[in-house]
């Protein structure tokens, strides 16, 4: 009978270990989601700072450790240009893509992705974007209208614990 109690103890305190480490690593996963149409570009030769346009801007409380940061989203024009798409979280880039210099009329999709270690704290992730020469729509989903997928989405899971 002795014997009986500390297996039971044992197996009490690895399922309460196991239920508490699964839910502290879905308190740290996140999917922030921006719908509204922006529409990006200029007509000079470059960008300044003061022509970028934010296409998606929160703040999450995260928790600290390593986090995977994925960015999709989907962007139209036509014609020929230059411009840019970042992620970035707090004053970090963490990616960097340059768009097609031709676009043709469909919708395209662009992904950046990457990992970063974050402190415990409170940090805002941006997309954002810039174009000149054409404008780049990016487009809006329309709840029950999403084809394919329009918006800008960001999925943040941590990785690892500090």
């Amino acid at each position: 009978m002795f014997q009986k109690y500390p297996l039971l103890f044992i197996l009490r305190i690895t399922v309460v270990l196991f239920v508490l480490s699964s839910s502290f690593v879905d308190a740290d996963s996140y999917q922030l989601i921006s719908n509204d149409a922006v529409t990006v570009g200029i007509d000079s030769s470059s960008c300044t700072t003061n022509e970028i346009s934010t296409l998606l801007s929160e703040a999450k409380n995260l928790s600290g450790g390593t986090y995977s940061i994925i960015a999709t989203m989907y962007f139209q024009g036509s014609g020929i240009h230059s411009g840019w798409i970042r992620l970035k979280i707090d004053d970090e880039i963490l990616g960097f893509r340059w768009l097609p210099s031709t676009i043709t009329n469909g919708w395209q999709e662009i992904t950046i992705s990457n990992y970063i270690s974050l402190a415990k704290a409170s940090h805002t992730v941006k997309i954002e974007a810039c174009s000149w020469g054409t404008q780049v729509v990016f487009g809006a989903c329309l709840e029950g209208n999403c084809n394919p997928g329009l918006g800008r989405q960001v999925t943040i899971v941590r990785t690892s614990c500090p």
